[in-house]
């Protein structure tokens, strides 16, 4: 868009004194707008970067489920695998 703009603006100042004026106008109206997308930009950034915060705390959270779940099967099937050859044993 900012190649457009310039190109534009190189057509419309090798013309008379009312194309700077247009060149001008054009200009300031996208620098405005520039200057208002940069908050906006930036607090969408914002929310972004909590919802990452977030996921990732969530990703942790089910990790460490999925450990403790793990460690706790493993443990109960060392049970019932004691009990299965003291069984044998006996």
């Amino acid at each position: 868009m900012l190649r457009e703009l310039k190109m534009r603006a190189t057509t419309l100042m090798s013309g008379d004194g009312r194309s700077w004026r247009q060149v001008a106008k054009r200009l300031e109206l996208f620098l405005s707008r520039s200057r208002e997308a940069i908050p906006n930009l930036e607090a969408e950034w914002k929310r972004v970067a909590l919802r990452l915060e977030e996921s990732q705390r969530r990703a942790e959270k089910a990790d460490a489920a999925h450990r403790q779940l793990r460690d706790e099967t493993i443990n109960k099937l060392r049970v019932r695998v004691e009990k299965c050859l003291r069984g044998f044993a006996l």
